[in-house]
């Protein structure tokens, strides 16, 4: 499974990877957003 993707990343060049660094940052962003406001509120309250 891994090995396969591994290939398609490889053979499409450097847009797949760029798109799931997106992808990764856009996560990591969404989690740190959601819990600062989840340690705003529980320090609000």
């Amino acid at each position: 499974m891994h090995e396969k993707l591994d290939e398609e990343e490889a053979s499409t060049g450097t847009k797949t990877g760029h798109v799931r660094w997106m992808l990764i940052v856009g996560t990591v962003a969404a989690v740190i957003l959601l819990l600062g406001l989840a340690f705003g509120f529980g320090v609000s309250n």
